[in-house]
């Protein structure tokens, strides 16, 4: 009877070897990517070109594949905009990020498109009327 409640036990622990956490999460690529950048922001606006160093971009996570891009401030035809702030989805090809999303900035329609390869983003912002687009290029700190 000792004999087998011993292997009775002994068959209870070695189930416990079989179970595991599963391998198939979804990738968390949003959160591979956000952080603060700090690069050079250029503006190309019918108004004239401007260009400014040590600005910063915030990338904030929304779920595995979502982001918020977030620009404390932008100088957008003489007009400063606080708070810019635009979700966009997060894709992952080998070890390169793809962003895209639009929005609304001053009621305008936005377009953001743009890559993390390592530590370097590159971001487009584009506004369609009035043509405006925003360039920046920074690296994650």
């Amino acid at each position: 009877m000792k004999k087998n409640l011993f292997y009775l036990f002994a068959l209870v622990c070695s189930l416990s070897l079989f179970s595991s956490c599963s391998d198939d999460d979804g990738d968390n690529v949003a959160g591979e990517v956000a952080g603060s950048y700090i690069g050079t922001m250029s503006v190309e606006a019918p108004t004239g070109d401007e260009s400014a160093d040590n600005q910063t971009v915030t990338i904030n996570r929304k779920s595995d594949d979502q982001v918020s891009i977030g620009i404390a401030s932008l100088n957008i035809m003489g007009q400063a905009v606080n708070n810019v702030s635009v979700d966009c989805a997060v894709s992952k090809n080998g070890s390169k990020y793809t962003l895209s999303g639009t929005g609304t900035v001053l009621l305008f329609p936005v377009t953001v498109s743009g890559t993390v390869n390592g530590k370097v983003l590159d971001l487009s912002i584009t506004v369609t009327t009035p043509s405006v687009n925003v360039t920046f290029s920074g690296t994650k700190q």
